[in-house]
């Protein structure tokens, strides 16, 4: 006997595929298919582990592990803005990268893009108290897919067809905002600038 629970809108909304839960069920399902072809798994963000990233992030699991402060970052709950020491170093590196004058109030460490942009998006984008609407403005579409569920307000989503710069190189192509037609007035909430990347998930491996 299936159980079907009594969800709310939002449950349900979060019960679909999002974007980035279609894009993670397409790589394991091509990846788990009884294909011939080869593929090279692309991933959904990072396509490649950089040696040295990866032995950077080595060196530093091995400092927490034989630090004093390993008890407190990883069996303590943490403030919810971020790891305090984390939060200085961003301060400090920025304020003398960039001549910036932030303090702690400016920075806040979230698990990942992803959590920042569904947060920001529904903080200053949807319904506002008094009922007006404000918008979530995307310049650059078709994009990311992942961006699909970055808010709960559909009707608050409003994107841009972007310019589109052809390369001397063939099947070579870069997408620009086109400010001509970007409207961005006091109903505007939010503007989601993304890291263009490439968006392939998998690739057929040439066999030689």
């Amino acid at each position: 006997m299936s159980i079907t629970p009594a969800l709310t809108q939002f449950g349900d909304r979060m019960s679909h595929l999002s974007g980035v839960r279609a894009i993670m069920k397409d790589i394991v399902e091509t990846l788990r298919s009884n294909s011939d072809q080869e593929f090279i798994n692309l991933s959904a963000g990072n396509p490649v582990i950089l040696p040295e990233v990866e032995q950077l992030w080595r060196d530093c699991t091995l400092e927490l592990l034989a630090s004093s402060e390993y008890g407190e970052v990883v069996c303590r709950y943490g403030a919810s803005q971020g790891y305090q020491p984390l939060i200085a170093a961003v301060i400090a590196d920025f304020n003398h990268r960039y001549g910036l004058k932030l303090t702690e109030r400016n920075i806040l460490i979230t698990p990942g893009s992803q959590a920042l942009y569904f947060l920001a998006a529904n903080a200053l984008g949807g319904y506002t108290p008094d009922g007006r609407l404000k918008q979530i403005i995307l310049p650059l579409s078709p994009d990311y897919t992942g961006y699909g569920g970055v808010t709960l307000v559909p009707e608050s989503l409003k994107a841009y067809k972007p310019a589109i710069e052809l390369s001397s190189v063939p099947h070579r192509f870069k997408y620009r905002p086109d400010f001509s037609q970007l409207d961005i007035s006091e109903q505007t909430g939010f503007v989601l600038f993304p890291v263009l990347q490439s968006y392939r998930q998998c690739v057929n491996k040439r066999r030689s």
